[in-house]
């Protein structure tokens, strides 16, 4: 009577193949239902080399009859599945939304996700969305047998921070008959920023400088943007130009002439 076929996967140490027998009897093992030489004499269980069917035959220790046939027990090794394939390490900006991290593997595999401490995150996907930044690592698994993959694929999630919005170098006032000067702001090192002419949203007036000379009067707004990451400031930051008019030149209300023993009249404009 057969203890049972067992199935193992290729990385998996070979589990031994056992028959219960009566009393007083053992067991030989064989490669073949019939002939050949014995294998494993004498016991009830034996390790085979690798896969395949083998064959106890049951012997009285005492007498030395043997059963009429031999018992089949199978060992089944299937194999690991290859190693997941990394779509890629995703990088962001810390107020962006965090992606999914994906893998591709062959037909009829799937892939589980596993924290660096070897905690399972995610089962039966190939796409898995983390909450933070860090290093994830995908396993790939045979649906049908459960064989997993010798090694985990690592796949990494860079979140880099927003820089904070710039400063501005204050608002300008001046006349229209004066050159409009540049507006200014300043930023963290490594820090630029980016003009436009709204609070959100619209096209970019000038990229990557600190000031900004406008053709015309009125707010516009400088973000700040990491050079490296090109991660930008959740906010702009609004600079105001106020061009005010010159006012005309006054009227003279006339000239005045008057003799030299006469009092100083006074001179008026409008």
């Amino acid at each position: 009577v057969s203890g049972g076929n067992k199935t193992i996967c290729a990385n998996q140490a070979r589990p031994a193949l056992t028959v219960p027998t009566g009393t007083g009897a053992t067991a030989d093992w064989y490669s073949a239902q019939t002939g050949g030489s014995a294998l494993a004499p004498c016991t009830l269980s034996y390790t085979p080399p690798g896969a395949g069917t083998w064959y106890a035959l049951a012997r009285n220790m005492t007498s030395g009859c043997v059963s009429l046939s031999r018992t089949a027990v199978t060992l089944t090794v299937n194999p690991n599945p290859d190693d997941a394939v990394s779509q890629g390490g995703r990088t962001i900006c810390s107020n962006q939304t965090n992606p999914a991290l994906s893998v591709t593997t062959s037909s009829g595999i799937t892939a589980d996700w596993y924290s660096g401490a070897g905690s399972l995150l995610a089962s039966g996907t190939l796409n898995y969305i983390p909450a933070n930044a860090g290093t994830f690592y995908a396993e790939a698994r045979n649906t049908t047998t459960g064989c997993k993959s010798i090694a985990k694929t690592a796949v990494t999630l860079t979140v880099h921070p927003n820089p904070s919005p710039p400063v501005s170098g204050g608002n300008i006032t001046i006349c229209s008959s004066q050159a409009i000067p540049a507006l200014s702001v300043t930023t963290a090192a490594g820090v630029t920023a980016d003009w436009y002419g709204a609070a959100a949203g619209g096209s970019v007036l000038a990229s990557g400088t600190l000031a900004y000379t406008p053709a015309n009067g009125g707010t516009f707004y400088a973000e700040a943007r990491n050079t490296l990451t090109g991660c930008v400031s959740i906010t702009r930051t609004p600079v105001t130009l106020t061009i005010s008019p010159v006012p005309p030149a006054p009227v003279s209300s006339g000239n005045r002439s008057v003799c030299a023993n006469m009092p100083f009249p006074v001179l008026s404009v409008t």
